[in-house]
Formats: C-alpha cells, structure tokens, sequence
C-alpha cells in the first residue's frame, strides 16, 4: 500500500505496455531501485538487458551500460557480490570512458578488500574526471593504507582543492603528511643501513620500500632487484618490486613480479 505500491503498479504497467523496449524496463528498474524494491528493480534491469540493442537509438548503449552498474548497485545491496561485479564490469566495458563506472566497480572491490584492484579503478576514474572528488578522495586512502604516502598526499590534497570544507579529507591528508615526514627523516638512516650491510636482504627491501613510499621508485628498482639476486626466494622484494613498477607504468612486469610475490607466499 501506499507510494511504493503505487510506484510498483505503475512500473510493471508500463513495462507490460511496451514488452520489447529496454527503454521501459530501465526505466521500470530505475524507479522500483528508488523506492527500495530491490528485487523486483534486478528483474527489471535484466529484462531491459534481454532486449537486444536499438541500433537507431542513441541512447541504447549508454542506457544499457546504466543498466549493468545500476544491476550491480542492487545486487550489492542483494549481497549477491559475484553477480554485481560481473555486471559492474560489463558496464566498463560497454562505457569505458565514464568515470563513474570505473569508481562503483571500485567500490565493491573495496568493499570485498581487494584493494589492489580498488586501486587500478579508481586510477582510471581520476584519469577521466579529475575533479572526481570522492574518487580522489577513496584513492588517497587506499595509498595511505599500503604506504605509498607521498603519493596519497598528492590524491589528497587534491580532493581538499576541490571540497576545501570536507573535514575527512583533511584529517586523512593530515595523517598522510606526518607519515611523509616521518618517512623522509627515517630513509638516510635507511641509506646509511644499506651503506653497511650492502648484501642484507631484508634491509635493501626495508629501503626499497621506503623509496616508494616516498614516491622515489626508480630509485627502488635495483634495492628490490638486488636484493631478489640476493635471495630469490624474498616474496618481501618480489611484491616491493611489483609496486614499483606499477607506480612506473610498467604494468605486464607488474603483475609478473606480483604473481611471483604471491607464489612465494602461499608456499612458505
């Protein structure tokens, strides 16, 4: 009873008028996802995607793409997560250009804790909208979070630019500041270490990682490489030396280095 009764009524009305439009069943899901009738707007949404592609209209493909993330959104909430990202991927695949879509794919993958993923979205989200402040804001933290302060800093001070009153990304670029600080006052001790104990694993990777975090990589690179000469068995420098290639655009030397770190670790 009541607006959502109505709401529901109205919805399947218009979608049983017009059975083959993807228009109607969008629109349909749209308003029963609105009211909260979260199962009834997934049946929708898949109806609209069972209809094929109207090649004169304009609107199709975006619609469709809209059609998948909104799927997604529901089906999180359905906590029906495999399902939602397979739809929140399609949508990226169908509008890679949207900024939004590459940040709610983030979103579950955040919230699945898969942050390294969450991560690789959200750098293509920035890439395309730059004033996209929550995704600044959300990549910010998750550099923060594995201590890639400098870079963190950079994310958050840009999403302060934009949202100068937002006070959680304020306090989180506070945080992220006085972890850069501490870090540079600790990598000439570091230095000094490596000086000392040229052919030590373990403290090439201390510093290697201490360079990235810094927002040095290039500098990382040989500490992580010499130290896997060292020992090739140190899923430690492996995963070091996949994060600074990653952080210089070298993404297949990346995951190669980063499959290597996780064969390592799940055999110790």
């Amino acid at each position: 009873s009541g607006p959502d009764a109505e709401a529901i009524a109205a919805a399947a009305a218009m979608g049983g008028n017009r059975p083959d439009s993807a228009r109607v069943h969008y629109n349909e899901g749209r308003k029963l996802q609105m009211s909260g009738h979260l199962e009834e707007a997934t049946a929708a949404y898949e109806r609209a995607l069972e209809v094929e592609l109207d090649p004169y209209d304009q609107g199709a493909l975006q619609r469709r793409a809209d059609a998948h993330n909104n799927l997604g959104l529901a089906l999180t909430k359905l906590d029906r997560l495999e399902e939602a990202e397979r739809h929140h991927e399609r949508a990226v695949v169908l509008q890679p250009g949207a900024a939004y879509l590459h940040y709610n794919l983030s979103a579950l993958r955040f919230a699945q804790g898969r942050y390294e993923d969450a991560e690789a979205n959200l750098v293509e989200a920035v890439s395309l909208a730059p004033n996209l402040v929550m995704a600044r804001r959300r990549l910010g933290l998750l550099l923060s979070r594995r201590g890639a302060v400098a870079a963190a800093v950079a994310q958050l001070s840009a999403a302060l630019e934009l949202e100068p009153a937002d006070k959680q990304t304020r306090l989180a670029l506070d945080e992220a500041s006085a972890g850069l600080k501490r870090l540079n006052e600790a990598l000439p001790g570091l230095r000094l270490a490596v000086e000392a104990q040229p052919n030590d694993p373990q403290t090439l990777t201390s510093l290697g990682s201490a360079e990235v975090a810094a927002g040095q990589p290039a500098r990382a690179l040989g500490l992580f490489r010499r130290a896997i000469a060292l020992r090739p068995g140190h899923h430690e420098a492996h995963h070091g030396l996949s994060l600074a290639l990653g952080e210089l655009g070298q993404d297949r030397e990346a995951a190669a280095a980063r499959a290597e770190a996780a064969r390592l670790q799940s055999a110790r």
